[in-house]
């Protein structure tokens, strides 16, 4: 028995056009894996594989200025989020900083386009004023920022950081309390993205070095 006419005609025709989807979609994954910048091997343990977009927050600065995602547009900016009461981890990770960013300011062109923020957890000791000065002792493109208990909780859980402040111990003073926080370094790129992050132990001259990587990566990539 014969097919009708028709039916071959819809077959014939239904089997062109999935070889033909099945040609565009080759054609597009190849277009795409050959267009695509892939992340270098010695920057991808430090390079988010996406970046993250960041909702608008405020913090607090000194003289009563606020900080929100607007101040970090434009250009690169390294987060660390700690308190000036730390007795260890926060001095040394913003002196490292501090030395990563002389090298980089070494690197012409580069230096008008970094800036560091330094978050403190601990709003009840930190003042922003008491913090602009504590920051800009490591380096002088340091801002310090807090916020209350609500808008330092809505910025940290977009970055993915978690912090806790502990138990008065008994016997110490009022204040003597410690908190516990990250030591991560957070890299937020000039659209106001969450780029990349620098995990302890961090070294000033490793940090320079990737940092320029991950510049490029993303300028390469920002051009295709």
């Amino acid at each position: 028995m014969k097919m009708p006419a028709a039916m071959t005609a819809r077959r014939t025709f239904a089997l062109v056009l999935l070889v033909a989807v099945t040609i565009a979609g080759y054609i597009v994954w190849k277009w795409n894996r050959d267009t695509v910048v892939q992340v270098p091997a010695q920057i991808e343990d430090y390079v988010f594989w996406q970046a993250k977009e960041l909702s608008d927050f405020q913090l607090i600065r000194s003289q009563n200025r606020t900080l929100g995602l607007a101040d970090l547009r434009g250009k690169w900016t390294f987060v660390f989020f700690g308190y000036t009461h730390c007795p260890d981890i926060c001095p040394a990770t913003l002196a490292v900083l501090g030395q990563a960013f002389r090298i980089i300011e070494q690197m012409p062109g580069r230096a008008a386009q970094i800036q560091g923020v330094f978050i403190s957890v601990d709003p009840k000791r930190d003042a922003p004023d008491a913090l602009a000065d504590y920051a800009s002792y490591f380096n002088d493109k340091f801002l310090g920022v807090t916020g209350s208990i609500a808008q330092l909780d809505a910025f940290s859980r977009q970055i993915g950081v978690m912090y806790a402040i502990q138990d008065q111990e008994a016997g110490k003073p009022d204040e003597g309390y410690l908190v516990t926080h990250s030591s991560t370094i957070f890299l937020i790129d000039p659209q106001g993205r969450l780029f990349g992050r620098f995990p302890p132990p961090q070294n000033p001259q490793e940090m320079a070095e990737v940092f320029m990587q991950i510049r490029a990566f993303h300028d390469e990539r920002g051009n295709k």
